[in-house]
């Protein structure tokens, strides 16, 4: 008898990672280590991965395995990849797995999706690159000639080439029979994304990310399994793909929180690709004009290779900011969300025909409404925090749990009418702009607006056709667009989350105002306008962005999380807590924080979450910090009952 060690994709600390099954004699010498198979599971059949194939019987009764799902391997990176994040983010390894491998595509018979055959465009030939380009591609392509693992942080102004570096350097990866991956932060960006690498590279460009149907990721993984497709281009989760020989690793905007899975595993894609490269000997190339500070600190230090792009590939000038102080606008009784500087740059750059992009990082119309009698909140009875009005649908909606309500004529509390609407969200500029220019086409781009399938790449066509005169946007138009007719950026309010009790906080608000910035200008010979409106024109971010000042911000925070041990100078881990009893919550929160300061670690907490209630949950967590980390100290995190954040890049829920 032949049996088989399967892992299946399902949270269990306790299965050890795998299932012993019997090889049914019609599939002797079919099973192989890394292959996808059916197997039965409690009272259902799922997919699993094949660990092991022995001949040593087990001491209990072993159920058949049913089928090979698939018989291409998974490549052995991948293999060792779901062990490293079973191991280093302290999750089960089935929780690991599932993350990598996305096992339910293959339980169905799916049928391949045919290349739908679009015609033959013209391939666009690479550019030839500029001085400074050339240097930053000369270093990282003898890094790719000596088949040695290298990392490199590029450093480059917005607009200064990065992504035609990207596309050189791919294409000396695939003359040498290699492969490459490259991961954006948003599904917004990648259409844009797509189509610039599929223009240079036809046909060997596939595009994964969260809103590909299933029948469409199924055939993807087989085409890059098969090697037809040979760079992939997608979000978080890209860096999983089944490349054999890899040669190359791209990140763009490394700095992105989006690159940080929110539910365990609560990996970090920059993490995995620095284990993908190790292993595979491949070469790393992250790219930024606002990394991550730890990224930053890294490069300095010499874990990275430093390499900076000062200037614009146009050599146009960065566009100019003026940095507007909205307590002036109030004592000049300007009550409205447009400073008297930006509604007369939008007038002129309408009059010019020329685009606009507002920046509000905040979605909704109010951000909250209130009884100015009595000073009552309506607030969502499931999570403890103001319901947001929505325009669109006139409607509150809780952002957290997702909620409806609809509004109340009067208060709840004192039965006075003096309903007000406080805050403002992309819905009341875009209904406030409506007004203001009623002969602009104007569109939204947030959660709400982009839910459609398909919408992202939509908006942007739209946007880069001129079919939009003006895009009002969340964090998903600050970053990676280059629409050559914007010669006006305007952020409505840049301190929405300048303190938030969070280190990082400056770090992020400096990270967006450089980014969208640098929407502005793009073109050959424009050098592009940028209106900054804030209450804290002194915060030291604020004046940062404005003078284009990110390396001397950079300097003075590096210098401040290694006088406070913030990372990257200490590692953080968080632990959540959440229970609809709140004393249950506690005292699991409680009973950890003991075991674990007994066992010699420093652990601070247990708090309540920046929101302490979310879908009817309550929720505390714990903050552990580490100068130095053994696996010692996290053999004891195993121990845990709650749910552990490695490396967090949210620290306030």
């Amino acid at each position: 008898m032949i049996f088989a060690k399967v892992a299946v994709g399902v949270n269990i600390k306790s299965s050890g990672g795998s299932y012993t099954y019997e090889i049914p004699k019609e599939l002797f010498g079919q099973i192989n280590v890394g292959q996808i198979v059916l197997v039965p599971f409690r009272n259902k059949k799922i997919a699993g991965l094949v660990l092991e194939v022995t001949k040593t019987k087990p001491p209990f009764t072993t159920k058949k395995l049913e089928k090979v799902l698939l018989n291409d391997k998974v490549p052995d990176h991948l293999l060792k990849i779901i062990d490293f994040i079973s191991e280093y983010y302290i999750t089960s390894y089935g929780s690991a797995l599932s993350s990598v491998i996305p096992l339910n595509l293959f339980t169905k018979n799916r049928r391949a999706i045919s290349d739908k055959k679009k015609g033959e465009k013209k391939i666009i030939d690479l550019k030839e690159l500029t001085p400074d380009q050339s240097a930053v591609f000369n270093t990282i392509n003898e890094s790719l000639n000596s088949n040695t693992q290298s990392k490199f942080l590029i450093f480059g102004v917005t607009g200064s080439g990065k992504t035609e570096i990207y596309a050189h350097l791919i294409s000396e990866t695939l003359k040498k029979g290699k492969k490459a991956i490259v991961l954006v932060p948003e599904i917004s960006l990648t259409p844009q994304t797509f189509n610039y690498f599929e223009n240079r590279f036809q046909g060997k460009v596939a595009l994964w990310h969260s809103d590909l149907k299933e029948t469409e990721k199924h055939s993807m993984w087989q085409e890059l399994q098969s090697g037809k497709k040979t760079i992939v281009i997608g979000s978080r989760s890209a860096i999983f793909s089944p490349l054999e020989n890899l040669g190359i690793i791209i990140i763009d905007e490394e700095q992105e929180s989006s690159f940080k899975q929110d539910q365990a595993p609560c990996y970090h894609a920059r993490t995995v690709a620095e284990k993908i490269a190790s292993i595979t000997k491949s070469t790393l190339v992250l790219g930024s004009a606002t990394p991550s500070i730890d990224t930053y600190s890294e490069a300095t230090s010499g874990k990275y290779k430093l390499l900076k792009l000062p200037k614009r590939v146009t050599e146009n000038k960065p566009p100019k900011i003026t940095v507007v102080d909205l307590k002036d606008e109030f004592r000049n009784k300007n009550y409205g969300p447009f400073s008297s500087i930006l509604q007369e740059k939008m007038e002129e750059a309408l009059g010019s025909k020329k685009q606009i992009m507002l920046f509000l990082n905040r979605r909704g119309a109010s951000t909250y409404i209130s009884c100015k009698d009595c000073g009552w909140v309506y607030k969502c009875p499931a999570c403890d925090i103001p319901f947001t009005y929505h325009l669109d649908s006139n409607k509150l909606i809780c952002h957290h749990c997702g909620v409806t309500q609809n509004i109340p004529s009067s208060c709840l509390i004192c039965k006075s009418y003096s309903i007000k609407y406080y805050g403002k969200g992309t819905q009341k500029i875009e209904y406030e702009l409506n007004k203001l220019f009623p002969d602009a086409i104007i569109k939204r781009m947030d959660k709400d607006s982009t839910s459609k399938r398909g919408s992202h790449g939509e908006i942007y066509h739209d946007f880069l056709n001129h079919k939009i005169d003006v895009l009002i946007g969340t964090q998903m138009i600050a970053k990676g667009w280059d629409i050559g007719n914007v010669s006006l950026v305007g952020v409505i309010n840049a301190d929405n989350a300048l303190y938030l009790p969070d280190f990082r906080a400056e770090e992020k608000t400096h990270q967006l105002l450089v980014q969208v910035s640098g929407r502005a200008g793009r073109k050959k010979g424009d050098e592009g306008e940028v209106v900054i409106q804030t209450y804290c024109p002194d915060n030291l971010a604020i004046i940062a962005s404005a003078k284009y000042d990110t390396e001397n911000f950079y300097n003075f925070e590096v210098s401040n999380r290694k006088k406070h041990n913030y990372p990257p100078f200490a590692k953080f881990v968080k632990i959540s807590y959440n229970d609809e009893d709140k004393n249950i919550a506690l005292k699991s929160a409680l009973k950890d924080f003991n075991y674990l300061q007994s066992s010699g670690i420093n652990v601070e907490g247990p708090v309540p979450s920046f929101i302490p209630r979310v879908n009817n949950k309550y929720r505390y967590i714990l903050i552990l910090k580490f100068d130095k980390y053994t696996k010692t100290d996290w053999d004891f995190l195993k121990n845990v009952s709650g749910s552990v954040d490695v490396d967090p890049t949210n620290l306030l829920n």
